[in-house]
Parts: C-alpha cells; sequence; structure tokens
C-alpha cells in the first residue's frame, strides 16, 4: 500500500531552488519558512516574558547601539536604524554577487506588545551585537499569591 508513497519523483534540489525563488517573487512580503517573519527581515528577534516583563532580545550583529533607534507607544515597540553594505565596511571593491542575504540600508522592525506592560520603565542594553529590551509588566499585572485561609 505504502510501497508507491516512497518511490515518489522528489525534485532536485535546484528545481526546488528556482520554485522557491518564483514563489518568493510572486509573494515577497509571505513567510516562506517556518520562521514567523519573511525571509530577510532584519533584525532577528526573540520575544518572551517573565513573572516581572517582557523581554525582547534583538540581534543586531556588526551595529554599534548608537546606529539603532528605539521606541515604543501605544503598546507598539519600533526598532529602527541604518546598516553599511558588507563591501563598503570592509573596504572591498564591487562585485557581482550571484546570491546576497545581508542587505545595506534603512531598516525597521514593528512588534505589537502585550498589554499590561509599563512603557514608561521600559530598559534597553546592548553587548556584542544582542540589545536586550526589558519592559517591565504593571503591577497588577504580575501574578500574585493568594493565601488560602482554613474555614
Amino acid at each position: 500500500m505504502f510501497g508507491d508513497f516512497w518511490r515518489t519523483n522528489v525534485p532536485k534540489s535546484s528545481d526546488f531552488d528556482w520554485f522557491q525563488q518564483v514563489l518568493d517573487e510572486m509573494f515577497p512580503s509571505a513567510a516562506s519558512d517556518i520562521r514567523s517573519v519573511p525571509r530577510g527581515a532584519f533584525p532577528m528577534i526573540n520575544m518572551g516574558r517573565t513573572d516581572d516583563a517582557i523581554l525582547v532580545y534583538v540581534f543586531a550583529p556588526g551595529l554599534k547601539a548608537e546606529q539603532l533607534e528605539l521606541s515604543v507607544q501605544d503598546n507598539v515597540l519600533t526598532l529602527s536604524g541604518t546598516r553599511e553594505p558588507a563591501a563598503a565596511e570592509n573596504g572591498r571593491p564591487q562585485r557581482a554577487y550571484y546570491r546576497r542575504e545581508r542587505f545595506g540600508g534603512e531598516f525597521s522592525r514593528t512588534i505589537a506588545l502585550p498589554d499590561g506592560v509599563d512603557t514608561e520603565r521600559a530598559e534597553a542594553r546592548a553587548a556584542h551585537g544582542v540589545v536586550e529590551i526589558r519592559l517591565p509588566k504593571r503591577e497588577e499585572m504580575k501574578p500574585r499569591r493568594v493565601e488560602i485561609k482554613a474555614a
């Protein structure tokens, strides 16, 4: 019954790559893999929470803190900046690329934050190409222990 299933004709990687490129050109804003953002989105972001805060980690290798601009308004976090092209950074002459995944120029990422974030107390630190943004939760949103009294 499953014998024919295992003998299906799987496309060669070059055919699959061509098909993937066609899809990327037809639907440039659609996510083309398991990531939650479109391919090529910069910078990549991890977001999580603790009992006390929302933590956002921005992976921006090669950028200094002064090259980034961070703002929070109406529970929306916006990160923007400019990244120089790789050739310009290294002083190399221009060359013909067959594939170029690292872009240069302006970028911007916008993230909706969950309710209950105290944006007035937001903090950000940068080290080794990672920016850690800590957004504390409002006191009323933090979990609190309720004591159970014997009846």
